[in-house]
């Protein structure tokens, strides 16, 4: 939440004073890089005051395409627009995370990956939408974030008339696996939040619209974000400890 809201600030200030100012950021995660880089791109005009020498090596080098495959990050990757066209992008994510097999294991790892990125395409209707990871060895995790900025949780619902009291409903409704498809269940999400959360102890952050939802294996917070940290579209994050022995991920799947 921390990192997220540190984007927010960023974003509003930019808003109102047409100044991208990074000058006091000492550490940027992907749950606020990833964000902060689409913000950035799609406001070029904006005057744009540096962030310390550190930090602007490091956005530098995150946010080209080309990168070696044994650096600890993986730089924004933008999603195609057709879904038959995702694979290319799913393979280069196992391909420099190793399949997975220091998060958690290979199934793991690939029905994580699968799940969140085939959400975007059935409920976003995104027109951008892209993902990054950044692992940090000697802090012991990956920290992986997803971005798009298609219909948000709350917005589905709402469009397929569903009642729902406020925005935390929704991404809690979602999380139980509530679908906005006729009958159906959605247990994309709340499978993987399962076998992450409890079967690996990683924690979970979700965003969008007015509401936020964090999740670890002790805690579960929901967070009003309406008026302060809004967010068009859905951001979603996940911290893995690295690294983790595999898991049986039939323990806890539905």
């Amino acid at each position: 939440m921390e990192q997220y809201q540190k984007y927010c600030v960023i974003r509003d200030f930019a808003r109102k004073n047409n100044i991208i100012d990074l000058s006091g950021c000492s550490f940027l995660c992907p749950t606020c890089l990833l964000p902060l880089i689409n913000f950035i791109n799609n406001n070029p005009d904006m005057e744009y005051v540096s962030a310390p020498y550190n930090v602007e090596k490091y956005m530098s080098i995150v946010d080209k395409k080309g990168y070696s495959e044994n650096a600890t990050y993986v730089p924004p990757i933008y999603l195609p627009q057709k879904y038959s066209e995702a694979e290319e992008v799913i393979e280069i994510l196992r391909k420099h995370h190793n399949n997975g097999i220091d998060y958690g294991g290979q199934d793991a790892f690939n029905y994580m990956i699968g799940e969140l990125i085939d959400n975007i395409y059935q409920h976003s209707q995104f027109e951008n939408a892209s993902i990054m990871a950044q692992r940090y060895e000697k802090l012991g995790f990956v920290e992986i974030t997803i971005y798009d900025d298609g219909l948000s949780i709350p917005f589905c619902f709402e469009k397929h008339d569903i009642p729902i009291q406020n925005d935390c409903q929704a991404i809690e409704e979602a999380m139980k696996g509530r679908s906005t498809k006729s009958d159906e269940r959605g247990y994309g999400l709340a499978t993987t939040t399962n076998l992450y959360v409890n079967g690996c102890n990683a924690q979970f952050f979700i965003v969008s619209r007015n509401g936020a939802w964090h999740k670890s294996k002790i805690d579960e917070t929901f967070y009003n974000t309406e008026g302060l940290y809004t967010f068009s579209g859905t951001l979603v994050s996940l911290r893995i400890p690295y690294p983790i022995s595999k898991v049986n991920i039939y323990d806890y799947i539905a």
